[in-house]
């Protein structure tokens, strides 16, 4: 009896860890793709800036930008992952097939940590100073 528990346990814990190193690497390439954008948008946001933009409005846009394809991804993987769970029946211990809280909260997670990759390179977007991207291109 021990054995028969003890190899799902094991089957769940393998998961975890291939779902937090697949997450790891998705927020990486979030924060790389925001990041180049940000970094290819430099002259513009430093003519916003001379202009008079409010750096809330320019972090905003850069992270609605950045944010769009993370919640797009949500939308399209929770009815995939609803629909998945079926096969996985037999491996989960006491957790009903359709878990709309499990389902939730990393929907939650997934949109937090992608909009947190999302700001960062549009702070540092923002944080230099416009006169100095001007004159140095």
């Amino acid at each position: 009896l021990r054995h028969q528990e003890s190899v799902p346990r094991m089957f769940g814990l393998l998961m975890l860890v291939y779902a937090l190193i697949t997450g790891l690497v998705a927020l990486i390439g979030v924060y790389g793709i925001v990041s180049e954008a940000a970094n290819h948008q430099t002259r513009e946001i430093a003519v916003r800036k001379a202009l008079g933009a409010r750096e809330q409005t320019i972090v905003g846009a850069l992270f609605v930008r950045g944010l769009t394809p993370v919640l797009l991804g949500v939308v399209l993987g929770l009815p995939w992952a609803g629909l998945s769970t079926a096969s996985f029946t037999p491996l989960l211990l006491g957790v009903p097939t359709m878990d709309p809280v499990s389902l939730l909260l990393a929907a939650t997670v997934v949109l937090g940590a992608g909009g947190l990759a999302c700001l960062v390179p549009s702070w540092r977007a923002t944080s230099r100073h416009p006169m100095g991207v001007l004159r140095s291109e």
